[in-house]
């Protein structure tokens, strides 16, 4: 059983999601492959397999989390490759900034560090302080989405600094409602910021478009 349906002839094709609860438990993902020809083919990806894990990479499943907020009609703008400062996606709707880290982990079963909620609440202070200008939205929301397992130490402070943690069979389900376009992880990544300093450019007219 595959989890998504897509015309492969079409680039803007949704990817739909056709989950089992068991398929759903095991938190499948998908992933888009760039073909020399005929544009982007859609290939599935079970998370939970560890030579396929493998495949997916850090800043693969950082674009496939992006465009998933895209889907969900947020602006997103994919942090720089390096010294991101803990920060990997900022999605913007409404005036309201989404901090995002995106933990990838490349074992089966895996547990992601239990520092992940302070990266990101650090992060964000350091984003919030040095690229967004006084006057701008100081209105925000922390994410850590994963396609591993977390501590009950990490769901306790997650639930103690209000950080939204987001686990791989989370993303699919939602997938459902919230279908990525074929071809979209790689026009985001095509974006992806060179370094920080071009931060404060792309995302104070995200914010003035809605606010």
């Amino acid at each position: 059983m595959t989890e998504f349906e897509a015309a492969p002839a079409l680039w803007d094709t949704p990817l739909v999601p056709s989950l089992d609860e068991s398929d759903a438990a095991a938190g499948l993902i998908g992933r888009v492959l760039d073909e020399d020809f005929g544009g982007p083919a859609v290939e599935s990806l079970p998370i939970d397999s560890s030579s396929q894990r493998s495949d997916m990479s850090p800043d693969r499943f950082e674009a496939f989390v992006a465009a998933w907020y895209r889907a969900q009609g947020h602006e997103v703008v994919l942090t720089p490759y390096s010294g991101d400062g803990g920060i990997d996606v900022l999605a913007v709707k409404n005036g309201r900034i989404s901090f995002i880290q995106a933990k990838h982990v490349g074992e089966p079963d895996r547990r992601i560090p239990d520092d992940a909620v302070d990266q990101v609440r650090n992060g964000a202070s350091h984003y919030l302080s040095t690229y967004i200008p006084d006057g701008h939205s100081r209105s925000y929301s922390l994410v850590v989405a994963t396609n591993g397992r977390a501590s009950r130490l990490l769901k306790k402070s997650a639930v103690e600094h209000e950080v939204e943690l987001i686990r791989g069979r989370d993303l699919v389900r939602s997938f459902r409602r919230s279908p990525i376009e074929a071809g979209e992880p790689t026009r985001l990544e095509l974006s992806r910021l060179g370094s920080l300093e071009e931060l404060t450019e792309r995302v104070v007219p995200l914010l003035r478009q809605t606010t």
